[in-house]
């Protein structure tokens, strides 16, 4: 309920502000209770109204230079208000619940709420015909689309600039009805904004429908257009609606789920007189859910209403094998990633591009738009195929890595693939190469209706070509894993080792490594491989001879060797390094000649094998062969010793006279036995007899017959003597590899034992391994796992043979404890753009260093720190995404020490950036709002101030607004913006990336300063001063008016003027305060204005004797008793205006004036007569007559007619510390007992 006061009036024309309005108005004052609302209707009732230019009016009132010729804006109504509430502490009901009756458009009522020194401006106008919705208009919005077809927009004017200014940099907002746009999306709650000072370009705020693969999608955003395009970039609304794309293309983008999804449009308009058509190409982007990487993140593309282009950006590295497992869980083929593994590299896309009978040429000309404006995820692609495809620089393993560049088609029937290798591969001495131009082989490979897997190529084979454009094809193995084969055929060979022509299989998988068929047997004759008589004398030397010495001779043309050998290959894994290595593997027969008669043939004691460099030539094979036999020469003599008629043969026929002293030698050292010395001597007696070797073939044969007898009717030689008893191992160490996270216990070989006994025991003495290792085993591995705690392990190892263990030889081993780890955020009195996290730990005793780790999103970077720096600061830039952060920490020290296990994770959230900032000027400060951030309730406001400061400010807001004041007077200049979001003070959070710089401009108008100074009552002479100091190039016209805009009257505007321009003259000062006060208002008229704003005698006396100091005493004084001052206050008026008169003078003149004074009792009738209430009575009593007693006052009031009431209220006004008491007794004693 309230009183309701409303007055109407109507204008052809009026001011507002600065500027004339030349427009029939509508104008009303309305009052409701604490609420006031002032309306100007510019166009009510005005014939033509749906054709008014607003903005020619508004150019001509406020010079605005909007483009009313090029492209007006007609309106139907227009309008300002200024809606205000005066209560304490202000109402903010809505102004549509106030005033209904008010005919102003409703979707401007339903959102305005009272506002303090400030003003909105409306219009309302047709959607068809204006050229600020032309874009609109034509990408949607046809008749019958909308309910209505008129919008009403509505904008606050800013404080502190120029009305004009004001109108045209304001942001004029309009409540929209739901529309549809291109067909495929439509607009729900919108709110539109726009700026006349750019009035073709507006924005638009909502949710916003999209309709996909048969699902609708909602988003939140901003719409923004010009006279060229439209653009926007959307969030999706998680409530109320689907939030992933689960199956794009129907299904045909196999095993990919878009998610957290946001909407891009970039709308191009036709341009007819170019010919050029419009164009709208829309996006949805999000993260993607494929081959389990949530890293990926993707877009879908559209023209018009159809989606044409999917496309999957690659962030980290892939593995083919899991784009295999994702994209066909279901299939019998799986990807061998055991042979070949391609890892795909971020920068890598994945896409599928519709097939389409229609203009595929536009569709490329789209595509290549989108690659001119930087929208797609790879740059680097030029031409997208139909269909399902991998596009990327990559990273394949075979056996060793090489890159490649290729397309891989996906459909949901399997896998089409061509891809060009950009090097060979290397498989060891087999060079898979390219053929014609390109270097490398050509991998095709398909699961569609049958599984190929191809490599189209040239190969060499210890660097001879064995093959030009010829096919390796891959079969599974009985294992199930891919195995690859083919042929090795050349014509041009000339070499020992192969015959001409040669036709050679191969084929390599990983459970059988690299093989080779079909490679005959091959002869070599080199009678340097191996010198039998030096290899046989040097074994007797290592046997440490003390029976006598061999025989100095050398046996230089009579015996020779030869090698018979059947090759093979064999692949092992290196053990340091992990990868695979190829073996030339050699078994066949060795036969030794004397004078060309061979008297003996062996099978090789023991395979010979050697490593085969990956770039040996066939025509370094024989003498790496060579090499190879040579390193096996004890072996053969070895082999030649165990056999009794081969070794008597030998020396017979080389050592001659002295076989028997080199016999009795090899006895000695235990290499022969004593029946076989008895052989040799016979034997060589005999051919000395028949005058040595050069005797013939013949003895030759007959002696070495002879010595064959002669060693078959001998019995087998007893076994030999029992060895002793192993010793305890010695030279013991332990090891520990951090990067396997292995420890490692390695003792000596230990001569007569037949294996070892190992035990660790743990820091509590508990017994953790007790293991029997093999003779050929000198180490034992470890692999440490945390729950070996820290402190002293003891290894310990004996040596055994059969039921003996020998003592044990023990080592301790140390395991570091785990450093304590604390995080904090450092402390600064600035907060800088770049945040240091400080990470600080214990000093660990015997810790050379320590590893930081830091993992985030999958990825884990390491950093080691050399002790005994016990810190690491982490320094989250602008590159440090938010996220979560997870820290842990080792310590570590020399291969002696285990290092100990990762201290317990900490984990710290990087927060997110403040979106969507905008801020203003405002006369008090920086006025700001922003998209709050999830989980975030503090905010940092950093704001660079142009003299190279900085201000900064916290805010705990969940409204996303704050307010930085600023001096009344603020430095003018470009002020620059950024926010951050700030962790709680208990939270394990990491402020957020600073945002971008949002730059406000604060202008300091002359009328700002001269509001300042009016308010702290500085004289008009100070002001002027202040305002020129700021504005040194302001006119004296603008000065003047700045200061009598704020308050100041004439007379103070003109000192103003004086002390900023010393030089200008008094009529040029009076011309000016005439052309700004108009006509100066008469003595009398001044007084009368003063009584009327309630100055008091004193003021309205300063007024009158500054605006005309020749006044005298008595005009002064019968000009304020004529305005209506008492006797009192004008003398008051007197001595305020006349510092130096003196009170008989002023009593004189007031005596002259008011007359003799009324006496007490005449002066209370007056009052009673004037309805004076009983409180003014008294004051004016007490004013008049100062030194009346209460009881005097009390019955002057009585007589004149007051109230006992009334009086009592006339006494406490005119003796404020009187008592109720002693007001009571006065009333009784006049009033009586009522």
């Amino acid at each position: 309920m309230g009183t309701r006061f409303e007055i109407d009036a109507h204008f052809d024309w009026c001011k507002i502000f600065d500027g004339e309005m030349r427009s029939p108005m509508q104008c009303q004052l309305a009052l409701f209770n604490s609420y006031s609302l002032i309306y100007i209707d510019m166009t009510a009732k005005q014939a033509g109204a749906d054709n008014l230019n607003i903005f020619k009016l508004l150019n001509h009132a406020f010079h605005l230079d909007l483009p009313e010729k090029e492209a007006p804006l007609l309106i139907q109504d227009a309008g300002f208000f200024t809606f205000s509430n005066h209560a304490n502490p202000p109402e903010t009901e809505k102004l549509s619940n106030i005033f209904p009756q008010i005919p102003l458009p409703k979707s401007v009522t339903e959102m305005e709420t009272p506002v303090s020194h400030s003003c909105t401006f409306w219009l309302t106008l047709r959607l068809k015909g204006n050229y600020l919705f032309n874009n609109l208009i034509e990408i949607g919005v046809k008749d019958g689309d909308l309910p209505q077809a008129d919008i009403s927009i509505s904008g606050r004017l800013d404080r502190g600039i120029s009305a004009g200014e004001s109108i045209k940099k304001s942001r004029y907002t309009a409540v929209l009805p739901d529309f549809k746009l291109f067909k495929i999306f439509g607009f729900n709650n919108l709110i539109l904004k726009y700026q006349f000072d750019n009035h073709a370009k507006y924005e638009i705020a909502g949710t916003i429908t999209l309709d996909l693969f048969q699902e609708t999608y909602c988003f939140d955003g901003d719409l923004s257009a010009d006279e060229k395009q439209v653009q926007a970039s959307l969030k999706i609304c998680h409530e109320n609606s689907k939030s992933t794309i689960d199956k794009p293309f129907d299904g045909r983008m196999t095993g990919v789920t878009f998610g957290d999804l946001s909407f891009g449009i970039n709308y191009t308009f036709a341009v007819p007189e170019k010919k050029q058509p419009k164009v709208g190409l829309y996006w949805v982007e999000g993260t993607i859910n494929y081959a389990k990487l949530p890293a990926l993140s993707g877009r879908l593309y559209f023209l018009d209403n159809a989606p044409i282009l999917a496309s999957v950006a690659i962030n980290q590295d892939l593995s083919i094998h899991g784009i295999f497992e994702a994209s066909f869980s279901g299939s019998n083929f799986s990807w061998p990633s055991h042979f070949i593994d391609i890892v795909f590299h971020p920068g890598s896309n994945l896409y599928y591009r519709r097939e389409t009978d229609g203009d595929i040429k536009q569709e490329n000309a789209i595509i290549s738009s989108l690659a001119e404006k930087s929208l797609l995820l790879n740059q680097d692609i030029t031409h997208y195929q139909p269909g399902f495809h991998l596009h990327a620089l990559f990273d394949i393993t075979l056996i060793e890595t090489l890159q490649l560049k290729g397309d891989i088609q996906i459909t949901k029937e399997g896998v089409n693939a061509e891809i060009q290798l950009l090097n060979p591969i290397s498989l060891f001495v087999l060079q898979i190469t390219g053929f014609e131009q390109d270097p490398g082989p050509t991998l095709l490979f398909s699961t569609v209706k049958e599984n190929k897997f191809v490599f189209r190529c040239g190969l060499l084979f210890f660097k001879h070509d064995f093959g030009l454009n010829v096919e390796i094809s891959g079969t599974k193995d009985k294992t199930g894993k891919l195995k690859i084969s083919g042929s090795l055929s050349s014509d041009k060979i000339s070499s020992p080792l192969l015959p001409n022509p040669t036709k050679l299989g191969f084929s390599y998988s990983k459970s059988a490594g690299f093989k080779i068929t079909d490679w005959p047997a091959f002869n070599l004759d080199n009678n340097q491989f191996i010198n039998f008589i030096e290899e046989l004398k040097k074994l007797s030397r290592n046997k440490g001879s003390n029976c006598g010495q061999l025989t100095q001779f050398v046996n230089e043309h009579l015996l020779t060797s030869r090698f018979s050998i059947s090759p093979s290959f064999d692949t092992k894994t290196d053990n340091a390094s992990q990868k695979d290595q190829l073996y030339f593997v050699l078994n066949g027969k060795y036969t030794m000649t004397m004078a060309g008669t061979d008297f003996v043939t062996l099978s090789f004691p023991k395979t010979v094998e050697f490593l085969l460099p990956n770039n040996l030539s066939l025509e370094e094979l024989p003498n790496a062969i060579g090499e190879a036999l040579k390193s096996a020469a004890e072996s053969f003599v070895k082999g030649l010793l165990e056999n009794r008629e081969a070794i008597a043969t030998f020396l017979t026929l080389t050592a001659a006279e002295k076989a028997a002293d080199y016999a009795m030698t090899l006895l000695c050292e235990g290499l022969v036995d004593a029946a076989l010395t008895e052989t040799i001597q016979s034997g060589a007696e005999a051919l000395a007899a028949a005058g040595g070797v050069a005797a013939g073939a013949a003895i030759i044969g007959s002696i070495i017959n002879k010595i064959k007898d002669e060693i078959n009717s001998k019995p087998t030689p007893p076994n030999p003597p029992k060895p002793a008893d192993p010793k305890p191992p010695e030279n013991l160490s332990a090891t520990y590899e951090y990067k396997d996270h292995k420890a490692k216990f390695k003792w000596g070989y230990t001569e007569n034992a037949d294996g070892y006994q190992v035990k660790l025991k743990a820091p509590n003495n508990e017994t953790l391994l007790n293991k029997k290792l093999n003779l050929k085993d000198n180490s034992f591995i470890l692999p440490i796992t945390p729950e070996l705690a820290a402190g002293v392990y003891t290894w310990s190892v004996a040596a055994t043979r059969q039921d003996f263990t020998s003592s044990e030889n023990q080592l301790q081993q140390h395991r570091l404890s785990i450093p304590e780890l604390s995080i904090n955020l450092e402390e600064k009195s600035l907060i800088e753009r770049d945040i240091n996290l400080i990470l600080q730990w214990n000093q660990v005793t015997d810790a050379s260093h320590y590893n930081v780790k830091i993992e985030r999103d999958g990825q884990t970077e390491n950093r080691s720190i050399a002790a005994p720096q016990n810190s690491e600061t982490i320094i989250f830039d602008k590159l440090k995404p938010a996220g979560k952060y997870r820290f842990s920490l080792a310590a570590l020290s020399d291969s002696n020490y285990i290092a100990s296990e990762f201290c317990q994770v900490q984990q710290w959230l990087r927060l997110e950036t403040p979106q969507q900032i905008q801020a203003n000027y405002q006369s008090s400060g920086i006025e700001i709002q922003w998209q709050c951030c999830p989980d975030t309730t503090h905010y940092l406001l950093s704001l660079w101030v142009p003299n190279n400061t900085w201000i900064q400010q916290t805010e705990n807001s969940t409204t996303g607004r704050a307010h930085i004041p600023l001096p009344p007077i603020p430095i003018a200049g470009t002020y620059k913006l950024y926010l951050a979001s700030m962790p709680d003070a208990t939270a394990t959070s990491i402020p957020s990336i600073w945002s971008d710089e949002v730059a406000i401009e604060v202008v300091i108008t002359p009328e700002q300063i001269a509001q300042s100074a009016y308010q702290q009552q500085m004289s008009g002479n100070d002001c002027g001063k202040l305002i020129i100091k700021s504005f040194p190039d302001l006119k004296a016209n603008m000065l003047a008016a700045a200061m009598a805009q704020v308050g100041y009257i004439a007379v103070e505007t003109g000192q103003g003027l004086k002390s900023a321009y010393p030089s200008i003259s008094a009529s040029e000062i009076t011309e000016i305060l005439l052309a700004i006060y108009g006509k100066a208002l008469t003595l009398e008229q001044l007084a009368q204005k003063a009584y009327d704003e309630h100055l008091s005698g004193s003021e309205c006396g300063q007024r009158l004797i500054t605006e005309y100091p020749a006044t005298q005493t008595k005009v002064l004084g019968s000009t304020m008793a004529l305005a209506g001052y008492s006797a009192t206050e004008t003398g008051q008026g007197l001595k305020s205006a006349y510092p130096s008169i003196s009170a008989s003078e002023i009593t004189e003149i007031l005596l002259a004036i008011y007359g003799k004074a009324l006496t007490l009792e005449q002066l209370a009738q007056k009052a009673y007569d004037e309805r004076i209430s009983g409180n003014q009575c008294g004051q004016t009593l007490i004013t008049e007559y100062p030194a009346t007693q209460t009881k005097v006052l009390g019955s002057a009031m009585a007589l004149a007619g007051y109230s006992a009431t009334e009086t009592g209220q006339g006494l406490k006004s005119a003796y404020p510390s009187i008592s109720a008491s002693e007001i009571t007794a006065a009333l009784l004693e006049t009033y009586g007992r009522q």
